[in-house]
Order: structure tokens, then C-alpha cells, then sequence
């Protein structure tokens, strides 16, 4: 961690990283089977009752428990393997972490305040909009199909992000209004995380296009299509983010940014810059168009053929999603041009000063688009959200005999 405070060399017992690795493994496999269970309690309609409606609360609880367990045994395991004294991100949740160097006053711009709280109010909005829908595609049984279980996926990763955003947010506008220089509690976390949830929300694009490209070219392929095949997928992009997080917390490459008063991957040419612009943008964001050509030169050929209307239909109904699709990545990375350009100017170390202040500012925006943009992809939703506002309550007119 990069705070300015001394860490302090301790004795580690032979026991300590053999039961961290213990209790790390514990939490893999709880969060594991709380997933599992959770998965089948929302997919299977007999599971659909008030008694595992409660049932499922108990597991969620469980679900936040376990994921709370792992980040503590992660960086207790880290401390150990360093044998290091010093507090972790995540270890005082809302508190500024009680370390013994003093903290330093910097100077504040003018905006900044203003511009945390925008910050803030977007992220709010978006968390409010990501529970709407979530809670709407759980209780709404015309939601319950595999290109729900996508999107909600999506809207899953949006919201985890935005929670993210927020805690970062304020405690930036803390340290702002303080005009105070250090590192608070979530900072390494909350910035690994920003960037594995960013990897995720990409990827679950990715399968909404696979998916969609699969149902009309590979129609009699139905474990491709079916909600066991999705879910790993699922599952495996969310590993693939959490390793990915675990790899950037224990290589240290999220550093306290102090003009920025935020933790990221500091803006230099390297490997892992380039890296992360291939993995976490460029491939999805590739493959997707591929998708999106191959589907188009598909649908051509089967306007050309003989071809069911029916079945010609429904290609081109998944056409027009996939090209939605296409549009809100589009959107997304029109919105990222000013974080790309501050990584292409730190090449030649010409980034401005308070880049990941500015950066940040698109970021929120597409937060709250991003939310409203899946809106438009998810057709059931939608007409369940209509459906319910076009509700008109009956007048009741009394008779007289």
C-alpha cells in the first residue's frame, strides 16, 4: 500500500499462511454454494414461495459474510507473507484508517467539491435504477428467461460498480473538504475493484452477443442456449474479476494518487497498461462487432434463401438487440476518449494534473446511461415497467335500486 506510513516487521508463526490459505478456500467455497443456491432459488419456479423468499435472505446474508471473510483472509494472507504491520483497505469500512502518520494539508480547487458531489448524486441515481430493475426481473415471472439472466447480470455488475463509485466518491469529497492528504479505508480495494467490475460489465455484453448470434445461427444447439451453459459463463467471468482483483492488490500496482485523492493504476507505458486496454476493452469490444457483422451477413443470407417468416423474424429481432448492443459499448467508449487520451499522453508523461478527477466525471455519466441504455435490451422488462405504468386504477360507480 502506498501511504506514507512505516510498516513494521513482525514475527510470522510457520501456521499463520497455511491457515490464511485455509480460511481463504473456506470463503471460495461458500461464496461458490451461495451462488449456486441462489441461481436455482431464482430460476426454479417451485422455489418461488415466502418461505424461500426467506430462505434466500439467509443466503444472501451468507453471500456478503463469505465475500467479507475472503477480502479480510486476502489481506491478512498478504501481511503474513510480508510480514508486515499495517492496516488494509476494506479493514475499517467508512472510517479514515487510524495509521500514525499525520496527515497533510494540499490545496483544493474550486471544483472539486461541486464536481464529488455530481459524482456522488450519479451514482446514487444509479444504484436506486440498478435495484428497480434487479428487483423487477427477480419477482416478475415474464423476466425469467436466459437473456434476462444476461442482462441482469449486466445490471448485477452496474450495480456493484456504482456502490464502488460511491465510497470512493465520498471519500474523496471527505478528504476534499478537509483539504487533507492520506490513504481511507477501501482505497487499494475500491480501486482493484473498479477495474475487475469494468472487466466484468464488458463481458456481459460479450455473452448477451454471443448468445443472441448462437440462437439464430446454431438454433438445434440448445445446451448452448441453455440457463446451465450461461450461468458457468457467468460464473467464470466473475472468477476471472476476482483473480483479477487479487493479482492487482498483490502486485501493488494500485498506488494512493494524492493530487487525485483516489487509488488507481498510476498512467505509465507498461505492460499492464497495455494489458488491461486489450483485455478489459479491445477484446470484448472486438469480438462483439465481429458478432454483430457476422449476424448482419447471416441475416442477409437468409432473406436471399428460403426462409420461414417466422424464422426470419425472430433473426432479425435478435439482430436489431445485438445492434443495441453494439451502440451502448459504442457509447460507453465514446464516453472513456478523455481516460484513453490522458493514458496516450502519459506515454510521453504529459498527462494533465488531476486526469483521473476528469476521467472520472464521463465515468459517472455512463453509469446512469449504462442503466437506462440495458433498459432498452431487456424487451421484457421494458414491457413489464410499461405495463405497470399504463395500470389505470377502475372506478367504482355506485348503483341505486
Amino acid at each position: 500500500m502506498a501511504f506514507s506510513n512505516d510498516s513494521i516487521t513482525i514475527d510470522i508463526e510457520p501456521w499463520f499462511i497455511p491457515i490464511d490459505i485455509f480460511k481463504i478456500s473456506c470463503a471460495i467455497i461458500a461464496i461458490i454454494l451461495a451462488l449456486i443456491f441462489l441461481h436455482i432459488i431464482l430460476f426454479e419456479k417451485s422455489c418461488h414461495t415466502v418461505p424461500m423468499l426467506l430462505v434466500s435472505n439467509s443466503y444472501l446474508a451468507q453471500l456478503i459474510y463469505a465475500i467479507d471473510v475472503l477480502l479480510i483472509a486476502l489481506f491478512t494472507l498478504q501481511n503474513d507473507r510480508k510480514q508486515n504491520q499495517f492496516g488494509y483497505s476494506f479493514c475499517i469500512l467508512g472510517v479514515i484508517m487510524a495509521f500514525n502518520n499525520d496527515s497533510i494539508a494540499i490545496d483544493i480547487e474550486p471544483w472539486f467539491i461541486p464536481i464529488d458531489i455530481f459524482k456522488i448524486s450519479c451514482a446514487i441515481i444509479a444504484i436506486i435504477l440498478a435495484l428497480i430493475f434487479l428487483y423487477i426481473i427477480l419477482f416478475e415471472k415474464s423476466c425469467h428467461t436466459v437473456p434476462m439472466l444476461l442482462v441482469s447480470n449486466s445490471y448485477l455488475a452496474q450495480l456493484i460498480y456504482a456502490i464502488d463509485v460511491l465510497l470512493i466518491a465520498l471519500f474523496t469529497l471527505q478528504n476534499d473538504r478537509k483539504q487533507n492528504q492520506f490513504g481511507y479505508s477501501f482505497c487499494i480495494l475500491g480501486g482493484s475493484i473498479s477495474y475487475a467490475i469494468t472487466m466484468i460489465q464488458m463481458y456481459s455484453y460479450l455473452l448477451q452477443a454471443v448468445y443472441r448470434y448462437i440462437t439464430v445461427t446454431y438454433p438445434s444447439r440448445l445446451f448452448w442456449q441453455s440457463v446451465r451453459l450461461q450461468t458457468i459463463l457467468i460464473i467464470i467471468t466473475w472468477i476471472c474479476g476476482t483473480i483479477y482483483i487479487i493479482v492487482l492488490i498483490f502486485t501493488d500496482q494500485i498506488i494512493y494518487l494524492i493530487d487525485d485523492q483516489i487509488c488507481q493504476m498510476p498512467l505509465r507505458l507498461s505492460f499492464l497498461t497495455i494489458f488491461n486496454a486489450f483485455y478489459i476493452y479491445m477484446f470484448p469490444l472486438g469480438a462483439i462487432m465481429v458478432i454483430y457483422f457476422k449476424m448482419v451477413l447471416y441475416v442477409r443470407e437468409m432473406g436471399k434463401r428460403a426462409t420461414p417468416a417466422n424464422t426470419l423474424i425472430r433473426a432479425q429481432r435478435e439482430l436489431r438487440m445485438i445492434h443495441r448492443i453494439v451502440t451502448l459499448v459504442l457509447f460507453l467508449m465514446i464516453l472513456g476518449v478523455p481516460y484513453v487520451l490522458f493514458i496516450l499522453m502519459s506515454f510521453f508523461n504529459s498527462a494533465p494534473k488531476y486526469h483521473f478527477r476528469i476521467a472520472y466525471i464521463f465515468i459517472v455519466i455512463s453509469l446512469v446511461f449504462m442503466m437506462i441504455a440495458l433498459f432498452q435490451i431487456a424487451e421484457p422488462l421494458k414491457a413489464s415497467i410499461m405495463k405497470k405504468l399504463r395500470r389505470r386504477p377502475i372506478d367504482i360507480v355506485p348503483t341505486f335500486t
